[in-house]
């Protein structure tokens, strides 16, 4: 849920007053293109929909006035190019005084007499917006911070004494589906370490299950019945993860609440603290957390005092930790602690024999959740199934079997049910899909380059340079395509 979500009965009272005070149509959209609030008119001429590039030239620019609507630039790829609705549009960035952009605040005119008015006091109006944009971010930002501290509260309330975990986050080994060797292997795996307190570091690939398997071994644990915590930490700007993983006291920073906040390691004190995507956690907290793991000792953003806690971490990457180590892009030292035991997740291609088990167990809970009488797989549908590469794993075979669920008029789902994206890949036409085309490409370009500069550190940087994308990019575009080691025959270094 977004900052503006949260606060959006407030929103929406706001939107109404202004609208009728002004005289046009308000609307409120969150980062994620999300229509928070709006009048009523706005609704029934745009829908919900929002065209997402509009928003997000707003958010980069800070305001945007739309003279002609559905015959700009921005406008291009949006329903309503040519024939909007719209007669003006006036937009401002929602920031807050310490965020990354919140969001935007829109005034928009469907009448002639409407944009009459919105033109003649266009500087007027749009100095307006900007106060209410302000004032908005305030709000959302004030609701976030009261609804966490809440939850902090409660969460002290509870902290260090046992409960029965919900039953919704509880993961089993038997809920992770699967019985190829590959899978078997990382199951048996984590059966002999859950019991211990070593740090474990899941690896692998976007969609292979990394949470589900650190969800199991907290269930497996002496731990169980204490908070299992997770962090994206790719998911909070920099300026937030902090605070999010430490803490801070009262009056640490401005807009700080009173009495201050715990971080994730203090709410997983006597638990387990799941730390997602910690390849991208910036270098100076890593530090930190480096002191976190060596000193089981915390401190709060503006404290004094360290608090101890008792947490084991588990950390998860689909990126290679050991190539940014040698890059210099993630601290040797952590890595060296995270890494304990270190546990690989295969991808759903190295498990073929899971697929139809997979995609059976999802096609029960999605047609009981979907109430719909679909029993099996037409064998067409399944062959594409089992050809398909699944590049997003089973968390892409998830919603391909969702969408199917939902396709389906019949009670077999046949192929034409399939996402497109299915039926174009696997099907056995001799003429290669877009998809494969462009893969094929990919891999053809990234090979020729490593060929011609190396495949050592060196040979990568200047193979990035001279393919205009970053060091990282090139690993996690190598190792998508499975170059991420030279096979015989490829050079391995320059000269």
């Amino acid at each position: 849920m977004t900052s503006l979500e949260v606060a959006r009965p407030t929103i929406q009272r706001l939107v109404s007053v202004l609208s009728k005070a002004l005289g046009v149509e308000v609307a409120v959209i969150d980062e994620q293109c999300h229509l928070v609030a709006s009048t009523g008119t706005y609704v029934e001429r745009k829908g919900r929909d929002v065209h997402a590039p509009f928003v997000r030239e707003v958010l980069v620019r800070g305001e945007v006035i739309a003279s002609e609507p559905g015959r700009m630039n921005l406008c291009v790829g949006c329903r309503f190019q040519e024939r909007c609705p719209a007669t003006v549009e006036i937009s401002s960035c929602i920031r807050g005084e310490h965020t990354s952009p919140l969001g935007v605040l829109s005034l928009t005119s469907f009448t002639d007499e409407g944009r009459r008015r919105l033109n003649r006091h266009r500087d007027v109006f749009q100095d307006l917006l900007n106060e209410l944009s302000g004032l908005i971010a305030a709000i959302a930002e004030q609701t976030r911070a009261e609804t966490a501290i809440a939850g902090a509260e409660r969460a002290s309330s509870l902290r260090r004494v046992p409960r029965r975990p919900d039953a919704v986050t509880v993961v089993t080994l038997d809920d992770i589906k699967g019985e190829s060797p590959a899978i078997r292997s990382v199951k048996e795996s984590v059966g002999r370490v859950a019991r211990g307190t070593s740090t474990i570091l899941l690896m692998g690939e976007t969609g292979t299950g990394k949470e589900m398997f650190a969800r199991a071994i907290h269930h497996l644990s002496d731990r169980r019945a204490f908070p299992f915590v997770a962090v994206n930490c790719a998911g909070f700007p920099e300026t937030l993860l902090e605070s999010e993983l430490f803490g801070y006291e009262e009056g640490a920073f401005t807009g700080a609440r009173k009495g201050g906040k715990p971080g994730r390691f203090e709410l997983a004190d006597g638990g387990t603290l799941f730390l997602d995507e910690i390849g991208d956690m910036p270098l100076h907290l890593q530090s930190k957390i480096l002191r976190v793991l060596q000193n089981l000792l915390v401190e709060r953003i503006g404290g004094t005092t360290p608090v101890p806690v008792d947490v084991r971490v588990i950390a998860a990457t689909n990126v290679d930790l050991a190539e940014m180590v040698e890059n210099r892009t993630f601290r040797q030292d952590l890595y060296y602690r995270l890494n304990v035991v270190p546990i690989e997740i295969p991808p759903l291609r190295e498990r073929k024999g899971d697929v139809d088990i997979l995609a059976s167990h999802f096609l029960e809970r999605f047609r009981r959740k979907a109430f719909r009488r679909v029993t099996g797989f037409s064998t067409e549908a399944m062959r594409l199934i089992r050809e398909y590469p699944w590049p997003g794993n089973v968390r892409e075979l998830e919603n391909a079997v969702e969408y199917a669920v939902n396709m389906e008029p019949g009670e077999v789902i046949q192929a034409g049910s399939l996402p497109p994206r299915v039926r174009a890949e696997a099907r056995s036409s001799p003429a290669p899909s877009l998809h494969q085309a462009v893969r094929r490409f990919e891999q053809e370009l990234l090979e020729n380059t490593l060929n011609a500069t190396g495949w050592d550190l060196n040979g990568k940087k200047q193979a990035a340079a001279e393919l205009g994308i970053g060091l990282r990019t090139l690993y996690r575009r190598l190792k998508a395509l499975n170059l991420d080691r030279p096979r015989a025959g490829r050079r391995t270094g320059v000269g």
